[in-house]
């Protein structure tokens, strides 16, 4: 029997809000998604700059991370899909600082509030690439393959 999927109602995206796309991972690396966090992610900072949203871009993926206890941004710990960050501000100031992770779910909410009011420049990161027409097809891209 397939697995059961989620009726997305009016009444639930009322009461919820629209659900959050859960983009692959690889995929975000590839493309070199950027996000904005929100400072209360990171440690270390003032009470001021945790409230100020940092831009960061997608470096690494890996399938299975072990993830310890984080009351702020994932909860309890347990291992998942997790999404190697480095930020564009100087959110932190360590000149040998290698990134930051974070677990795929929680990109992905960050990456749907980034991108909530403005879809528009989310596409550069979508996988689906805009027609070309017959046009803009050179006469090399017309010649039959060689085999």
């Amino acid at each position: 029997m397939p697995p059961a999927t989620l009726q997305v109602t009016p009444q639930i995206t009322e009461s919820f809000g629209a659900p959050i796309k859960q983009y692959a991972g690889q995929s975000q690396v590839t493309k070199g998604v950027r996000v904005k966090v929100p400072g209360m992610h990171f440690t270390g900072l003032t009470k001021a700059e945790q409230k100020v949203d940092c831009w960061v871009s997608a470096m690494e993926f890996r399938e299975r991370h072990v993830f310890q206890s984080h009351a702020k941004a994932w909860g309890q710990a347990h291992t998942g899909p997790r999404i190697q960050f480095v930020s564009e501000d100087d959110a932190i100031e360590e000149p040998d600082n290698r990134g930051f992770w974070t677990t795929l779910s929680l990109w992905n909410k960050w990456r749907d509030q980034t991108y909530r009011n403005d879809r528009d420049a989310e596409l550069q990161y979508l996988d689906q690439l805009p027609a070309v027409s017959a046009a803009n097809v050179s006469s090399a891209d017309k010649q039959a393959p060689l085999l």
